[in-house]
């Protein structure tokens, strides 16, 4: 019991000796009576202790948790920034293939509008599956090139045009030196196939 009694006022004057700068008068007293309290009852003291060492590790829990979520949070951050820039990577692209896309336009806009005799070096598309690749976007296959459908129903590529029929043929002949042996002429007069 008197050992008890000397470790409860050796704590008390440490948090008195520590504290005294800081309380006023009525807190000392108050303080004061708290320890006058626990002298006359070990037992409260002790329940007072496991209290306390509950609240400490609760605490510690708690701070745990705390360092936790923070880490989790800068980790949110990172992948947030990683995926703008990603995405802002996605959005330049998009924009430089429409800006493509709009130049290509002109071109074909301005050699398919001429009236008279174009040619058109062409790939038949007969199996749609080989000219797609796995979209990084939606993870599912996307065409890598469009084609179009000629009057016969048959989908075919186009990768030149053309004004006269040997620049045509040259043009056909290195394309069959790349294996694309399927490669063809065809001629337009006035926007329309001939056979």
């Amino acid at each position: 019991m008197k050992k008890y009694c000397l470790t409860l006022l050796l704590f008390c004057l440490a948090c008195l000796a520590t504290a005294q700068e800081k309380l006023s008068k009525a807190e000392k007293k108050a303080l004061e009576k708290e320890i006058a309290a626990f002298k006359k009852n070990p037992a409260a003291y002790e329940e007072f202790k496991k209290k306390y060492q509950t609240n400490k590790e609760t605490v510690a829990k708690l701070d745990g948790q705390i360092a936790d979520l923070n880490e989790a949070v800068n980790n949110g951050k990172t992948k947030l920034a990683e995926k703008e820039a990603r995405v802002k990577e996605i959005v330049d692209e998009i924009n430089r293939l429409k800006a493509e896309k709009n130049e290509t336009d002109v071109v074909v806009k301005t050699t398919t509008d001429e009236k008279g005799t174009l040619f058109k070096v062409q790939v038949p598309i007969e199996e749609a599956y080989i000219y797609k690749e796995v979209s990084e976007v939606t993870g599912k296959p996307q065409p890598v090139f469009s084609g179009e459908e000629d009057q016969d129903g048959k989908k075919k590529y186009t990768l030149g045009y053309f004004k006269t029929k040997n620049e045509a043929d040259t043009f056909c002949q290195y394309l069959k030196q790349l294996r694309i042996r399927d490669a063809i002429v065809v001629r337009y007069e006035d926007g329309k196939k001939q056979n």
